[in-house]
């Protein structure tokens, strides 16, 4: 008979690791996790929970699907097996977990293979010829049969299934961490689809804001600036006082750089940068009816 594993990645994740986990590991037929080199016990809790599942060390290489496809290569899945995929701030809602086999079964019964969560994949059924691709945002190919996603079998409720802890909210991130967090993504990985989101029907205009988000990372390496968050700080500062023109063109690129030369550099509040994210720019302030001037 086929298995049904709870699948992930994660590093330092301790407390979130086990309230994901709680509702759900004694169902499934174990976890098969990824672990980043954890050193608070997240490594240890999930090597207790894994019954007939692997837990697999690797150093963390800024690369997702990387890290993903571990899961795929040495989790010792066989082919027709369930994956639950989710994240450390993610949740299962109790009554939902208890009746997974019975889902999985009723999936297989209609040709159901692939099941989203508002278009982030959930749960698969794995085949060897599956892989994940893309990083930080990654999807998976080689799927086979029907997709379901269940934002169309429960209401706008998602604790009546699954849900992520939001940014702000209890047990969750700051509520500015997205300021950090995507220019991590863009800054400090190399390789980054991030810039893609939001520009989705607009191709070109993401090209032209990865041609520059890979240039001025080879500039800031060059003149000797970290690929971190204190580095891109520090590198904002240095680019505006020796060549404002060149810094202009790159902050005015991607609401990315915007938001997190707002926050850092010019310290505006994180609630102001939401409400003026895609009408301000460099170079030009607004007056308080919200109109720009020059």
């Amino acid at each position: 008979m086929s298995k049904i594993y709870l699948v992930g990645m994660t590093s330092n994740q301790l407390d979130n690791v086990k309230e994901l986990t709680d509702p759900i590991w004694q169902i499934v037929d174990g976890l098969i996790f990824v672990d980043h080199e954890s050193t608070d016990g997240t490594r240890e809790l999930l090597e207790e929970r894994k019954g007939s599942g692997r837990i697999l060390d690797e150093k963390w290489v800024n690369s997702h699907d990387y890290s993903m496809n571990h899961i795929l290569l040495k989790g010792g899945l066989q082919s027709g097996d369930w994956c639950l995929f989710r994240d450390s701030l993610e949740r299962f809602n109790v009554e939902f977990a208890k009746n997974i086999r019975s889902l999985t079964n009723l999936w297989e019964m209609n040709g159901v293979r692939t099941v989203f969560n508002y278009g982030k994949i959930f749960a698969f059924k794995y085949n060897d010829s599956m892989f994940f691709k893309g990083s930080p945002h990654f999807g998976l190919e080689g799927q086979e049969g029907k997709a379901i996603d269940l934002k169309h079998n429960y209401s706008e409720d998602l604790k009546e299934h699954t849900w992520r802890l939001k940014d702000g909210e209890e047990g969750g991130r700051p509520i500015d961490n997205k300021i950090n967090h995507e220019a991590r993504y863009a800054w400090v990985y190399g390789r980054s689809n991030h810039l893609l989101l939001g520009l989705e029907d607009k191709f070109e205009e993401f090209q032209r804001s990865e041609i520059i988000r890979k240039h001025i990372r080879e500039v800031a390496q060059m003149n000797d600036f970290n690929l971190d968050i204190e580095g891109l700080k520090e590198f904002m500062v240095w680019l505006e006082e020796s060549d404002v023109k060149a810094f202009h063109s790159w902050i005015n690129s991607h609401r990315v750089w915007k938001n997190f030369y707002r926050f850092h550099i010019l310290k505006h509040e994180f609630q102001e940068i939401e409400r003026l994210e895609n009408e301000w720019s460099y170079g030009k302030t607004l007056t308080t009816s919200g109109d720009f001037k020059k």
